[in-house]
């Protein structure tokens, strides 16, 4: 079970003692429902009631609701092994492999044993994202864009300039660098994306600066990144992390591997003349060559051989965690208000209405439309709301509504044919009749419109009996019309000439009686 705060788990408790359903609590503490009912299983297996539970200390109260594992592991001293790794030549392999021969029973294994190891660092006040005080392999990754313009002649024998955006790991000085046209939320994602893919392993953490495609404009804040951004940190399980404005020492090595792309590729690409290309491809695979000649280059000024990749390979990459099977898919991102069908529209989609939460009506909501899929978040607190399949077809049905926006009254008109005819035929209709009524309607409309009529049609059975409400059904199915109001129109007239004894000759275009009926009030019909 997923641990919870005490505040939070008091709220489902306090929730709990109020008699709310799961619902209501989880609205209330912004939790799962799935969480709520394994703390109502765990207060009801303490033999307490709710109040009692309420009225214990914190340490007591969670201990009761958590209580500890038998399978608990063995802790390693964490100072101790913090202390050896700063020696020449230990390495936590080594560190534990010893603890892992000591520990007895119940050993962390290597990849919980670094985890761990980090978040006692980082607990400690060992590790600092902002300060950079201790390099700790595969926690960060940095990035930025040249200030330096890459000119470059195109085909044409036109010269054109690019900027080059940059990536860095600190523990390794591992560089990635690819040129692009501009510097608009697009580039960087795709740079984020290829960076990523050229590592070949996702750090723990992406660093950033206060560019206005990658943070929100309502001023700055520790952690506000764009929602672009931190979906794609979603995607790969990366913590985004935005620097204070003007202060370039929390993200220093990407600033160093700027000047190193700026004096080791720009500088010398361009040294006689600009760079020949065809086009922005052909710049970047110029610019890989002199990237990979960089990276695989041994430093200068140390006691070992060892270059930026093979510290990489060797001693950072085991840290990080693995690329998910797919790359992370740029989307555009749109911020638009949620209509009274609880429905945002997509105008340059041919109009497709996708639905939200029916509380989210009138207000404003974040949508990310990709390639094969339309996203919808809380704008405020980045909750997904929804995931549609993407649809750009101009006929069709335009409105997609996922099950779980469906109100009680919508869920009611969506229901499935078969249900409808049940309905129908609990009503008063003949099953034949009744199968054959909500076939048309399919046939015809379809989906949420023959909802609609059935409905209408149900409620006809409050006003009519059901003879007369076959006839008129009966009559619609021969003309061939399926619009509610012309089978309660017929009702009408069949439920007239049944009070007056007259006999109904159905026409074509209308509903007309075998002879006149003359009213005292009609004009000119006062003797």
């Amino acid at each position: 079970m997923k641990k919870l705060s005490f505040q939070t788990l008091r709220n489902v408790l306090t929730g709990l003692e109020e008699g709310l359903c799961y619902s209501q609590i989880t609205q209330r503490t912004q939790t799962s429902k799935a969480s709520v009912s394994r703390i109502a299983q765990a207060a009801d297996q303490t033999g307490q009631s709710t109040k009692q539970l309420l009225a214990l200390s914190d340490s007591e109260f969670v201990s009761l609701i958590y209580p500890p594992s038998p399978l608990a592991r063995t802790e390693p001293d964490w100072a101790s092994i913090n202390t050896q790794l700063k020696r020449k030549n230990v390495t936590k392999r080594l560190l534990y492999e010893r603890y892992f021969a000591q520990a007895g029973v119940t050993p962390y294994n290597y990849s919980s044993f670094c985890r761990c190891l980090a978040q006692w660092r980082l607990d400690n006040g060992l590790v600092s994202v902002g300060g950079n005080v201790e390099r700790v392999p595969g926690q960060r990754m940095e990035i930025d864009f040249a200030d330096d313009l890459l000119p470059w002649i195109n085909g044409d024998g036109c010269i054109q300039h690019c900027k080059l955006f940059v990536a860095a790991l600190p523990y390794s000085n591992m560089m990635f660098t690819e040129a692009f046209s501009n510097e608009k939320q697009p580039s960087w994602i795709a740079g984020i994306v290829d960076a990523l893919e050229y590592f070949g392993a996702v750090p723990e953490c992406l660093v950033m600066d206060n560019a206005l495609a990658l943070v929100n404009r309502d001023g700055w804040r520790e952690g506000n990144a764009h929602p672009a951004i931190k979906s794609l940190c979603l995607y790969y399980g990366m913590e985004p992390w935005v620097c204070k404005p003007a202060t370039p020492q929390q993200k220093s090595r990407v600033e160093a591997a700027v000047h190193a792309v700026e004096r080791w590729i720009i500088a010398e690409l361009t040294l006689d003349q600009p760079l020949v290309a065809s086009d922005l491809q052909d710049v970047n695979e110029q610019v890989r060559k002199r990237l990979d000649a960089i990276n695989g280059q041994p430093f200068r000024g140390r006691n070992c051989n060892s270059s930026r990749r093979e510290i990489y390979e060797q001693q950072e990459k085991a840290h990080m965690r693995a690329l998910p099977g797919m790359p992370y898919e740029p989307g555009e991102w749109r911020v638009l208000t949620v209509d009274k069908a609880h429905c945002v529209r997509i105008a340059s989609e041919a109009g497709h209405r996708y639905s939200v939460p029916v509380t989210y009506i009138g207000k404003s909501v974040a949508v990310r439309i990709a390639r094969n899929t339309v996203e919808i978040y809380d704008k405020d607190t980045h909750k997904v709301l929804g995931i549609h399949k993407r649809c750009t077809n101009v006929r069709g049905d335009k409105t997609h509504i996922l099950r779980e926006h469906l109100t009680p009254a919508e869920k009611h008109y969506r229901r499935t044919a078969e249900n409808w005819v049940n309905t129908l035929v609990h009503k008063g209709l003949p099953r034949k009749l009744a199968t054959e009524f909500v076939v048309r309607l399919k046939d015809n409309k379809g989906g949420f419109p023959s909802g609609r009529i059935c409905g209408s049609v149900c409620g006809l059975f409050n006003t009519y009996p059901p003879s007369t409400i076959c006839k008129a059904i009966g009559s619609a199915l021969e003309d061939r019309v399926f619009r509610a109001r012309y089978i309660k129109e017929l009702c009408e007239q069949y439920q007239f000439a049944l009070t007056t004894n007259r006999t109904l000759d159905l026409g074509d275009d209308r509903i007309r009686t075998s002879a006149p009926i003359m009213h005292k009030n009609l004009r000119g019909n006062y003797k």
